[in-house]
């Protein structure tokens, strides 16, 4: 059922280009809603608004965080892209495996230093002068 819903929208994608980047424009205003990312947007609205800028300056800081956070997720989205598809084609099945669950650990130990459970990356300075 997959396999012809696939083949369906392989057909379609061919004959019409611009329904591909309306997909892919859609796709992407999903990917921006979810929650790892909303957490960003309240980042950059609180250094444009904490700083005393102009609109010019805030539109200008607002344009270039945006274009840094769509290039940084985009060549992480290759990267991890080219990693597993290679990983496919080069690795056999147990590697595979292991690279999985050594990646999963990774995150999992990432998001306990995150929560303070465990502390293994050092902290930035938060930059704020209360003492």
């Amino acid at each position: 059922m997959i396999g012809a819903w696939i083949d369906v929208l392989k057909e379609l994608l061919a004959d019409n280009l611009l329904i591909g980047l309306l997909i892919a424009f859609a796709l992407g205003v999903l990917t921006f809603l979810m929650p790892c990312t909303l957490g960003s947007v309240s980042m950059i609205l609180g250094y444009v608004g904490g700083t005393n800028a102009t609109k010019k300056k805030a539109f200008v800081y607002s344009l270039v965080f945006t274009i840094g956070q769509v290039v940084v997720l985009a060549v992480i989205g290759f990267a991890l892209f080219l990693v597993f598809d290679l990983s496919e084609v080069f690795l056999p099945w147990p590697a595979q495996a292991i690279l999985n669950w050594l990646l999963g650990l990774f995150m999992f130990v990432l998001v306990l230093d995150i929560w303070g459970v465990i502390s293994i990356f050092p902290k930035g300075k938060s930059g704020n002068n209360d003492g």
